[in-house]
């Protein structure tokens, strides 16, 4: 497993997409996409992302799955590399989603099915931001949503072989 972090449009996706592919070699590259068209500014990302993988001119499969990744384990074999793009999404997908259950019932959630995907798989790519950075908010809603991710960043690179930071474009290796 390789985790991917770094601010809002630092670099995380193209170089998340580069080690894909470099670690696919000949096998299959799946893209399990996290976000929802909820706004014209949404829209404009995902398809400059679908777009460049488009001129890739490699077969990417790609996911729209912005929560329930558990249903589509299945579908990877053990040769294939995944890229989860983003962890961010996804977590606020599942936590706002499933509102009667609390943030660490979808860390549980979420890191079995990680871990699902990890075992099932060559190497899982994991994509997610780094946001609150203005210290605690005083929504609660937003509260949750923060230590669940915060939770999750710290299992998650505790588990992984690797760890990158993304700033500026820069690529920073910190595991």
């Amino acid at each position: 497993m390789i985790f991917i972090s770094g601010n809002v449009r630092s670099g995380k996706s193209t170089f998340a997409e580069l080690l894909a592919k470099q670690s696919a070699g000949n096998a299959r590259l799946h893209y399990i996409a996290t976000s929802r068209m909820n706004d014209d500014e949404m829209e404009r990302r995902i398809r400059v992302h679908q777009r460049s993988r488009e001129q890739d001119q490699v077969d990417w499969i790609t996911w729209e799955q912005p929560i329930n990744i558990h249903s589509i384990v299945d579908r990877i074999s053990k040769e294939d590399a995944v890229l989860l793009d983003c962890l961010t999404l996804l977590a606020a997908n599942e936590l706002f989603k499933r509102e009667h259950l609390n943030e660490i019932e979808v860390y549980e959630h979420i890191l079995a099915t990680i871990r699902k995907v990890v075992t099932g798989c060559k190497t899982l790519i994991i994509v997610s931001n780094e946001v609150f950075r203005e210290g605690v908010p005083k929504e609660e809603g937003t509260f949750r949503y923060m230590r669940l991710l915060g939770k999750l960043h710290q299992q998650l690179v505790r588990e992984a072989d690797q760890a990158y930071l993304v700033k500026h474009g820069i690529v920073l290796q910190k595991k």
